[in-house]
């Protein structure tokens, strides 16, 4: 059965980045999850804490608007292939909203 399920999910994911539904799915995917907590979110946390999650969540937006337009990269090398692409700087944004939710929750267990 969690073989039959680990399938339909490989599938499923290629299918939706065969159709480029990847951006506009991690968006809705991720809107809906804040959407649903948001009342909680407030009751739970404390306000800075509150306001550390936020942060992330802007820093986690930024990081997929690079991801999604692949700009801007910012070094290349004589010939003009990148070095410090928007791939690495993707990556490079990614560390921030990670290490903020983490201090979150461990701020808050």
């Amino acid at each position: 059965m969690a073989l039959a399920s680990l399938g339909a999910t490989h599938i499923s994911f290629c299918l939706i980045k065969c159709f480029r539904f990847t951006g506009p799915l991690y968006l809705i995917l991720g809107a809906f999850g804040l959407i649903v907590s948001f009342k909680e979110l407030w009751v739970w946390l404390p306000l800075f804490a509150w306001l550390e999650f936020w942060l992330g969540v802007i820093l986690y937006f930024l990081q997929f608007l690079v991801v999604m337009r692949k700009k801007p990269n910012l070094l290349s090398d004589a010939t003009g292939k990148p070095i410090f692409g928007y791939w690495e700087l993707q990556h490079f944004i990614l560390l921030w909203p990670t290490t903020l939710h983490s201090l979150v929750v461990l701020q808050n267990l």
